[in-house]
């Protein structure tokens, strides 16, 4: 049992990296058919995952990555609920939403601090995450159409 464990974090990066490159692939739309992209992404995941390397310093980073997902699928969750696919709407909803996301985060930073790497420093992740959430309401804002006189 425990011999099989040592497979774990290959299998591991090699499902992230087949995840990641499969969804770019078909966002992308670069090739027609799924089953192309999922070959691609396959081989790319293939390879990454024998580098060991590559998948030491993924196991160090992915409480980074989880939290960058969760506010990533946080803010398009909220953006699809609140303000929807059409582009008349009013931008406040979204900006409320990500000023109390925001807040939120800073309240609770100190429990989500503890999952970062040891050479991640709190205050610059922080700093870094609040800066791209203030440049999406400055963005949100910007798209906002003027109303018509």
């Amino acid at each position: 049992m425990l011999d099989e464990l040592i497979y774990l974090p290959f299998f591991a990066a090699f499902l992230f990296v087949f995840a990641v490159t499969f969804g770019l692939l078909t966002i992308a739309k670069i090739m027609p058919k799924k089953q192309i992209n999922a070959v691609i992404a396959i081989a790319i995941a293939a390879m990454t995952a024998m580098y060991e390397p590559f998948v030491t310093s993924l196991q160090a980073y992915m409480p980074i990555f989880a939290i960058i997902l969760v506010i990533l699928f946080m803010i398009i969750f909220v953006k699809k609920v609140l303000v929807g696919d059409k582009k008349d709407k009013d931008a406040l909803p979204i900006i409320v939403s990500l000023g109390l996301l925001l807040i939120v985060l800073g309240v609770t930073w100190n429990s989500i601090a503890a999952f970062l790497p040891m050479d991640v420093d709190p205050r610059n992740a922080l700093w870094g995450i609040g800066i791209i959430i203030i440049l999406y309401i400055f963005y949100a804002v910007y798209k906002h159409p003027t109303p018509k006189q």
